[in-house]
Parts: C-alpha cells; sequence; structure tokens
C-alpha cells in the first residue's frame, strides 16, 4: 500500500474507532443476532452449520483496473484494482471450516488480481496482523485462485451441480462481471432454481449483468454511494478521480430495494429469499456467517 493509502487507511480508522465507541460494533452485534437466531432454531443448537458435500461456485473478476474521470480535466482512464481480500477470504475460510467443497470461476479463466488497497493487515478489516496473513496464506493457497475454470465454458450440467454462488468484493467486478454475458447467464441459472447467491461491497455489481434485473423487488445491499465518494474525497484509490458509475445508484435504478447503514463503513448484512449481501468490508466477516448457514440450509434441504 503506498503512503496516501496508507494516510487515508488510517483516516478511516479512527472514524471507524469513534463511531465504534459511540455507537457499538454493528459487526458484533450481527454475529451475536445470528447465534442467537441459531439458538432459537433447534435443529442449529444442537449441531455447528455444515456446508460439508456442498459445492460452492466463486466467480472473481479478471479485471485488474477500474474506470475513472479525473476531477479537473473530465478525462477518462484506468486506475488499478481486482479483488478485495478480506471481501473473499472471510466468507471462504468460513466455507472451507464447514466442508464446502469450492471451484473458482473468472471471465477467460484469467487469474484474478488482488486490491493492492485491501493487501493490508488494516484493523479496518482484521483483528489482528496474524488473522490477515491466515486469510492472505488461505486465498493464496487455493489452486483455483491460480487457475479458475473459464467463466463463458461452464456448462449447464456444470451448472446444476453447483449449490451455491459467491461473488466478492473489489472494484474490479465493476469492469468485467457488471456486462458480461456469462455472469448473466450463471446468475439466471441460480436464481431461477433459488440457489444460495452471496456478495458484498462493490460485487453486486454482478447483478446488472442480468437483464431484465432479476432481483427487482430484492432487499440488498452494497457499498453506498456515500462511502464511495468518501473515498475518493480521501484519495484512498487514486489522486482526484472519481469513478465512471456507482453499484448503489445502479442497482436502485434496475430496481433493487437497496439498504444501508447511516454509519458509513459499519458492518450490514442482508437476506432477502437467496440472496445474501453485504454493504462494505467491514461485512466480510458477518456476511460468511449468514452466506454458510443459507448454504447449510439449503444442503439440508435438498
Amino acid at each position: 500500500m503506498n503512503v496516501r493509502s496508507s494516510l487515508a487507511a488510517a483516516v478511516l480508522l479512527g472514524i471507524s474507532l469513534f463511531l465504534a465507541g459511540c455507537f457499538g460494533s454493528p459487526e458484533a452485534a450481527t454475529e451475536e443476532e445470528t447465534e442467537r437466531s441459531e439458538e432459537a432454531l433447534g435443529h442449529r443448537a444442537v449441531r455447528r452449520p455444515t456446508t460439508r458435500d456442498a459445492k460452492v461456485l466463486i466467480v472473481v473478476s479478471a479485471a485488474d483496473f477500474i474506470w475513472v474521470e479525473e476531477r479537473d480535466t473530465g478525462r477518462i482512464r484506468k486506475t488499478p484494482a481486482g479483488y478485495f481480500l478480506s471481501e473473499l477470504g472471510f466468507p471462504l475460510a468460513r466455507l472451507v471450516e464447514t466442508g464446502a467443497k469450492i471451484t473458482f470461476a473468472s471471465p477467460g479463466g484469467v487469474a484474478p488480481t488482488m486490491d493492492r488497497v485491501s493487501d493490508s493487515p488494516s484493523l479496518l478489516y482484521y483483528k489482528s496482523a496474524s488473522e490477515y496473513r491466515a486469510i492472505r496464506d488461505l486465498v493464496t493457497s487455493q489452486p483455483g485462485m491460480q487457475h479458475p475454470e473459464k467463466l463463458e465454458e461452464l456448462t449447464d450440467a456444470e451448472l446444476e451441480g453447483f449449490d451455491a454462488l459467491f461473488i466478492p468484493g473489489g472494484h474490479a467486478p465493476m469492469t468485467d462481471l457488471a456486462k458480461s454475458p456469462a455472469m448473466a447467464r450463471v446468475l439466471r441459472h441460480f436464481h431461477e432454481n433459488a440457489k444460495p447467491t452471496g456478495s458484498l461491497c462493490h460485487g453486486p455489481a454482478a447483478f446488472l449483468a442480468a437483464q431484465p434485473f432479476p432481483y427487482a423487488g430484492y432487499r440488498m445491499t452494497a457499498l453506498s454511494d456515500g462511502e464511495e465518494q468518501l473515498q475518493e474525497l480521501m484519495n484512498v484509490y487514486d489522486t482526484n478521480v472519481r469513478l465512471t458509475w456507482y453499484v448503489e445508484r445502479d442497482l436502485r435504478a434496475a430496481g433493487a430495494d437497496y439498504e444501508r447503514n447511516f454509519l458509513k463503513f459499519t458492518s450490514r448484512v442482508v437476506t432477502d429469499r437467496e440472496l445474501v449481501t453485504g454493504q462494505n468490508p467491514q461485512s466480510a466477516r458477518a456476511v460468511g456467517v449468514a452466506f454458510t448457514n443459507k448454504v447449510a440450509d439449503f444442503v439440508d434441504g435438498r
């Protein structure tokens, strides 16, 4: 991470810690609520949720950039991007821990690029440096991350064999997955078969690939426009630029019943029918819990 990004992350951390001190930890509350909900369900009170034998498809962007507009000149250019480490790592860890079998796919079968801003043991995302290293080691050691399946070549029979779909965030999905016909085909399969589908932060941009929009009327969340604009103001990813489009705005325009927290960069998870979505990187741990539980329920009901 460069000096500018480090300073911006430090300021965001200060804001996050201040809000947590004033209002408590939304992420911790989410996990406690999840545990209470599990206790209320008799079948979860006697065993840990398991996704054993579940087959989960994780679609990762192949892009290593995002289009931005220079504020002063209006010039459109690229800036580096990729998948966000914690947004893939925490849900992946939970799935692996509970026994799911994971297949990775990307457009063209291209090995995905890690977002450089996410490659840091920041307390914005992790409880400790050792947790960051464990998550990083887990993600980068996955053979499928080095040699993912080609998204375009997944057959109908292969899609039938998957129980769930997950799309991690990072800006990169806005570049390729949001307009990918192959992504649209995969989304339609999982939607029409009511199979668990999870995503967070910028990942739900991929939902826009499917038109007509299959999730019109669904409650969902993603990185808010306000959070995106705060990052732009603080030059987290680049200097004096803005994105050419925003995920919240376009999901709303497509018909999503979008939700967000009043406090920026605090955890929020929304579940509606087969869909599990998280608002931002701070939601990654809770998304992992909610999505894994959704997959476990689906496997139980097969």
